[in-house]
């Protein structure tokens, strides 16, 4: 944990500057460098183990991975990515989808086999199978992928720049619409995120208790069926939803989704209970494609980069604080009532519902052309 707060700590600063300066160096930019610093760190394990170096040294390699945006530097880029190659909202709704549910197979697929490769090889050979294809990735990035920023809009300016281009778009004077629901998308996605990336630990923990004393290789099938499930079914939802639905519903159902699965896991007593959970909540992994499509539909063009960097600045913070702050209380409460942290995620979570309500009733009253940023049309606000 403390390595990953290590990286998470320092791409927080990173991700400020690096979407700004996506706008105007580039979208492969903002994709190349992040993988790079993955690569570098997990590069690191198979030396350290290879030349029998103390655990210390794998600090150098989190914090280089911190220095290039990590795990969230990743993310920003894919989905900066992504908001330039979609067009309308419901559009880009599911671009958002398709890359969590891409990211969320790979990763749980990822998550179950290390755990096999692992237990026959042990970590030297994971962790370089996965430095080289990270290596891979940096060269399909080089090699392969289109850039996406006219060569008109490159260019070069300070580091105080970048960050003004992030804090502007939320402190600007403007249209007050437009940053009110810019503001909420940002709350609301801080909601979101906090139990995110506590909820696998916490439920490891919550699992491997009484009643239930899972093994790992329990909490490794369940947590990789889980990710799947959820990912799959919010895109097919998300495409199927939206035909009649507005995007700010889509949240609503979403956080609804997950208040329930969250309800059922507090007083959950049995496996059959808690497989139900992924089934209960399967349709909570939209409210992350809904927030993000919703902020970008905000944001003109040259300025998605750093949309996207305030967001990853967000999530950044959340992996830091999400781990610690629920594992706090979950150690906390769990002598009083084991399931007492799942109320907590509810809360969370409910309170996306309440913010989303309030969007609802706000959009309704606003004439559309007063939260349409500079070039999109005001035809399409009505879906955002």
């Amino acid at each position: 944990m403390q390595l990953d707060l290590v990286s998470g700590g320092l791409s927080i600063v990173v991700n400020l500057f690096l979407g700004s300066y996506s706008d105007v160096l580039g979208r492969r930019f903002v994709l190349l460098v992040p993988i790079v610093g993955h690569f570098l760190r997990n590069a690191t394990a198979p030396v350290v183990i290879h030349w029998n170096l103390g655990a210390s040294y794998l600090y150098v390699g989190y914090v280089i991975d911190g220095l290039c945006g990590g795990a969230s530097g990743v993310a920003l880029g894919l989905y900066v990515y992504t908001a330039d190659i979609t067009s309308s909202d419901k559009s880009r709704t599911v671009g958002m989808a398709v890359v969590d549910t891409a990211t969320g197979l790979t990763g749980a697929l990822a998550y179950l086999g290390a755990g096999y490769f692992i237990e026959y090889t042990g970590f030297f050979y994971p962790s370089l199978v996965s430095a080289i294809f990270l290596l891979m990735s940096a060269l399909v990035i080089l090699c392969l992928l289109p850039e996406t920023v006219p060569r008109d809009r490159k260019g070069w300016f300070s580091p105080a720049e970048g960050a003004r281009r992030v804090f502007s778009i939320f402190l600007s004077r403007g249209q007050k619409y437009q940053r009110a629901f810019l503001w909420m998308g940002l709350l609301a996605f801080f909601l979101a995120m906090m139990p995110e990336f506590a909820d696998v630990k916490v439920r490891s923990l919550y699992l491997m208790n009484e009643p239930f004393c899972w093994s790992s290789v329990q909490m490794g099938i369940f947590q990789a069926a889980k990710d799947g499930a959820s990912r799959c079914s919010s895109l097919f939802l998300i495409k199927v939803l939206q035909r009649c639905l507005l995007t700010p519903a889509l949240a609503i159902i979403a956080a609804t989704a997950y208040v329930a699965g969250d309800v059922l896991m507090a007083f959950a007593r049995d496996d059959l209970a808690v497989f139900m959970v992924p089934v209960v909540s399967m349709a909570g992994y939209m409210v992350f494609a809904a927030i993000r499509s919703m902020m970008s539909r905000l944001v003109p063009p040259d300025k998605q980069g750093a949309l996207f960097a305030a967001i990853a600045v967000v999530e950044s913070a959340c992996y830091c604080m999400g781990q610690t702050t629920f594992f706090s209380i979950y150690q906390a409460t769990m002598h009083v009532f084991q399931g007492v942290i799942f109320f907590f995620f509810a809360g969370f979570h409910f309170f996306i519902i309440v913010i989303y309500v309030i969007y609802l009733c706000l959009f309704r009253r606003v004439v559309p052309s007063q939260v349409a940023p500079i070039s999109v049309q005001t035809e399409d606000i009505p879906d955002s």
